[in-house]
């Protein structure tokens, strides 16, 4: 069982290193990962520790979208045009089950920490119905939900590759 699982997941993302380049499946640290079904770029942190790209706080909209601006001056894998994902992007990393009951894929993204509020990203989706309003994801529960942009949540930057 945990065969077939490692195999799909392999199978399904590529793991890419700081500079851009494609590693083996079995590469022990990775910057960034592509989903193979969505051709999306995922930022990942090289360690559980480490704060960058993705930072190890939850945070505003208006600050997570500072801090895509930040990875891009710094070109994070060689890459300038990372940014928040948009609703739908998100929902394509969503997981049936996971470890620690967080429903996205842990064997890639190694670097989530999932506080006592969960782990819930922000997008780029405005909501219509709330002014200043836009949408997240609750990577506990699995579900999207929106609020205004104010509250702090996690932020993990994409790109399209």
């Amino acid at each position: 069982m945990q065969e077939q699982q490692n195999e799909q997941i392999e199978n399904r993302w590529q793991k890419i290193g700081q500079h851009g380049e494609f590693l083996d499946f079995d590469a022990l640290e990775w910057a960034a990962a592509v989903d193979k079904k969505t051709k999306l770029m995922w930022a990942v942190n090289p360690s559980k520790t480490a704060s960058f790209p993705n930072p190890k706080k939850a945070m505003t909209w208006y600050e997570a979208q500072e801090r895509a601006n930040c990875v891009n001056a710094q070109g994070w894998c060689g890459y300038k045009d990372w940014r928040l994902p948009t609703r739908d992007e998100l929902r394509t990393l969503i997981t049936k089950k996971g470890d620690f009951s967080i429903r996205i894929c842990t064997d890639i993204f190694t670097d989530i920490n999932v506080g006592n509020d969960g782990y819930t990203v922000w997008s780029t989706s405005p909501m219509t119905d709330v002014n200043d309003g836009v949408w997240f994801v609750n990577f506990v529960v699995g579900d999207f939900y929106a609020y205004h942009k104010y509250l702090n949540y996690y932020a993990r930057l994409v790109r399209s590759s």
